[in-house]
């Protein structure tokens, strides 16, 4: 027996999950390793688009005056942004409208 679909969910990014605070979280401790920081004005640019000017590796290597492998980095980045949003769980109220 085939079961119905019942319901489907969309999800706009902050309606569920905060992911926009891990995302800065974990450039925040890239930084931090790296000896410098992301200021939030920074980070800002880039909140909620992806036409911002704004490139977070490009804005490590002018502070670091270093040259960086963006795939290490972003491989970093990533890993650091799901363990962040894998421990705060989902949004007050979410999981009581879900049941």
């Amino acid at each position: 027996m085939r079961s119905k679909i019942k319901a489907i969910l969309f999800d706009f990014d902050g309606t569920i999950l905060d992911t926009e605070t891990p995302a800065y979280e974990a450039w925040q401790s890239i930084f931090a390793d790296h000896g410098t920081t992301l200021p939030l004005s920074m980070w800002s640019q880039s909140i909620g688009t992806n036409k911002s000017d704004f490139d977070p590796f490009e804005y490590l290597q002018e502070r670091t005056c270093k040259s960086l492998d963006r795939d290490t980095v972003q491989r970093v980045r990533r890993a650091r942004n799901r363990a962040l949003i894998a421990k705060q769980g989902s949004l007050p109220g979410v999981s009581a409208w879900l049941d």
